[in-house]
């Protein structure tokens, strides 16, 4: 188990593969399923087909809503405060270009992506939370991770 809130937060990222982004066209709210990779600083990236909707939303409006969790959650344990295995991201997403970074080009050269109609794109969190039942009530608990 992590010792810190921040242990939590990195050893979270690094072994799950998919997050949750959501963006809007401004009116409409959208929500995708997306594989990723991170970085050591955990920057998020993700590769997405321009045509999709949150790649066209990208263009427009650069705040997203990020979520990332463990498919199976932890038995629920009577505590002051119990962390659940998820968080919640505030951050920023735009589209890389080339050159990439080498993390980025490794994974494009490793899933063969064809690059476009791929585009890669860098989420880089702001505010980090993790959710939490205290006292027995959900909430969520902000991680300074600077």
């Amino acid at each position: 188990m992590a010792e810190t809130d921040q242990d939590f937060v990195r050893d979270l990222v690094k072994r799950n593969r998919f997050l949750y982004l959501s963006t809007t066209d401004g009116a409409n709210p959208w929500i995708a399923p997306l594989e990723y990779i991170a970085d050591d600083n955990l920057n998020l990236y993700f590769f997405s087909p321009e045509s999709s909707a949150h790649s066209k939303h990208l263009r427009e409006r650069k705040n997203v809503a990020v979520s990332i969790c463990d498919p199976v959650q932890p038995e629920y344990e009577p505590a002051p405060t119990m962390r659940l295995a998820g968080l919640q991201i505030i951050a920023t997403a735009r589209e890389l270009q080339a050159s990439y970074p080498p993390l980025v080009e490794n994974q494009i050269k490793a899933w063969k992506l064809p690059m476009p109609p791929y585009a890669a794109y860098q989420i880089t969190p702001e505010r980090w939370f993790i959710p939490v039942i205290k006292d027995g009530i959900n909430e969520r608990l902000e991680v300074a991770m600077s």
